[in-house]
């Protein structure tokens, strides 16, 4: 059952108004939360009040009221003036009191606020799974890698929901919830059951997986484990190489895989966990500097997910998903990888579209393993052709 952590939130306009007004005739209160008003004199430059003027102001139209700021004799009556002025304070913030409290209680509601993003939680094998919901239509879920979190997707929540119903997972142990117990349950095959009680849960039928790095993994093994929950995958160098066969393959993508996160796991095992965290980006696209080039939301991501280090590389090795078992999938598959990507996720990348047949293999020009934060409108580009089909 889902839980709404964040309501939504209403778009107020103010008309912005000079404040020190001789006469002022207020727009009665509208559903869209604008208040106007509106001016005949402009205040004395030298003590703030109104400048005398003659006594007879036009009378207010049809439907308004009028505030008359003179005294019998003509002359400015100051109180009355204060007194009008507060009392255009306290009718703007009583609606937006209205905008903010009573209209989303009603429904109503501007259209940028409906189609707002929500953080919702649900329970799934005995704990609360956090993710992100936006847009209508049919699911698209995405999981995000090792470290990271459904931010990872904030380059692509928009473009897809506005014909999909976007959902980005935080996968067990991931994102900034506290953890249900001591991060001993950490795995892959955990984290694809999680995925697949959370397709469950979203009560929407079949969806479309996107995955990337260690979401690819997740995602793909989630859907030959239960593959009537996946109508369709999108993966970007998922990071899984179980069912590589050739040997010369197998011994290139574990030496690159090895190489490249040496340095990560030596700063887990130093302690150094925020260090190892922000070593990722570096060495999983071969470039120095990477990670101080990502989204700022992106490198948030990483940093507040640095934690799981402490658990990921003493996990239990991933399920031994073969060949002939990626064969099996029958929904459509677009795997993509970058021109330029490490031998691991070239060969891992490369064997799994071999495996699945039908499925088209995506080579992206000069690009390398963050390409989803570092270019999310080409990717948002290539997964919106992916959907259409």
């Amino acid at each position: 059952m889902e839980q709404s952590v964040f309501q939504k939130s209403a778009v107020v306009a103010i008309a912005a108004t000079p404040t020190t007004p001789s006469a002022i005739v207020h727009d009665a209160p509208a559903v869209n939360c604008r208040l106007m008003s509106r001016f005949t004199e402009s205040p004395d430059s030298t003590n703030g009040a109104p400048k005398q003027i003659a006594k007879r102001v036009a009378p207010a139209p049809a439907g308004r009221f009028q505030f008359d700021l003179f005294a019998s004799d003509g002359r400015p009556d100051r109180l009355r003036w204060r007194l009008k002025q507060f009392s255009i304070f306290l009718a703007q913030t009583l609606l937006l009191l209205a905008c903010f409290l009573v209209l989303p209680e009603l429904g109503v509601l501007p259209s940028a606020a409906a189609d707002a993003y929500q953080i919702k939680q649900v329970r799934v094998n005995g704990i609360e799974i956090t993710y992100q919901e936006q847009g209508k239509g049919a699911p698209v879920v995405f999981v995000h890698g090792n470290p990271g979190d459904h931010r990872t997707w904030d380059g692509e929540r928009d473009a897809i929901a506005k014909d999909h119903r976007f959902v980005a997972v935080d996968l067990r142990y991931f994102g900034t919830a506290p953890w249900p117990d001591d991060g001993s349950k950490f795995s892959m095959a955990t984290h694809a059951e999680d995925l697949a009680s959370l397709i469950h849960a979203l009560n929407a039928g079949p969806v479309t997986l996107v995955g990337w790095s260690y979401g690819g993994a997740v995602a793909l093994v989630a859907t030959v484990q239960h593959p009537e929950l996946v109508s369709g995958l999108f993966l970007y160098e998922p990071g899984l190489a179980t069912f590589v066969s050739d040997p010369a393959d197998a011994k290139a993508a574990a030496a690159d895989r090895k190489d490249m996160l040496a340095p990560v796991i030596a700063a887990a095992k130093a302690g150094d966990l925020t260090g190892a965290a922000r070593r990722v980006p570096d060495q999983v696209t071969g470039v120095p500097g990477t990670f101080d080039s990502l989204p700022p939301i992106v490198q948030a991501s990483l940093m507040d997910n640095a934690r799981v280090f402490a658990v990921a590389f003493t996990a239990p090795p991933p399920p031994q998903i073969t060949c002939q078992q990626l064969g099996k999938i029958n929904v459509p598959v677009a795997i993509a990888r970058g021109e330029l990507t490490r031998a691991f996720y070239r060969i891992a990348a490369d064997t799994a579209s071999q495996c699945i047949l039908g499925s088209r293999l995506i080579i992206v020009p000069s690009a390398r393993h963050a390409w989803p934060v570092q270019e999310p409108v080409d990717f948002n580009n290539e997964l919106l052709k992916f959907l259409k089909h």
